[in-house]
């Protein structure tokens, strides 16, 4: 469980942002651009391993329109990375706790 907490809060959360905002920008400068490929790249990432049905496609555009919002808040505010972590933590902290109260339940 404790690895798991890890895993999903502290890790999954900070790597994928750092892949997905801070590697991406460097690359790309323009706004509109870097919104839409770090989404279209986290939503293919996510999705990649697994066969292509219409619920998977509606996964894709479930992790998609997040990160759309993440990959906004990230270019409104001048590139910090602090408050798209601190809202994909809070976000990762919701499942989390569920599974932790059924495991003690």
């Amino acid at each position: 469980t404790a690895y798991i907490i890890f895993k999903t809060l502290i890790f999954a959360t900070l790597a994928e942002e750092l892949v997905f905002k801070e590697a991406i920008r460097e690359l790309i400068n323009n706004n509109t651009i870097f919104i839409i490929t770090s989404s279209i790249v986290y939503a293919l990432i996510n999705v990649m391993y697994t066969n292509i049905t219409y619920i998977t496609l509606i996964d894709m555009l479930s992790y998609f329109l997040f990160s759309l919002v993440l990959s906004y808040v990230y270019v409104k505010n001048d590139d910090n990375i602090v408050m798209p972590i601190a809202i994909k933590f809070c976000y990762n902290l919701i499942p989390i706790t569920l599974m932790i109260i059924s495991i003690g339940a």
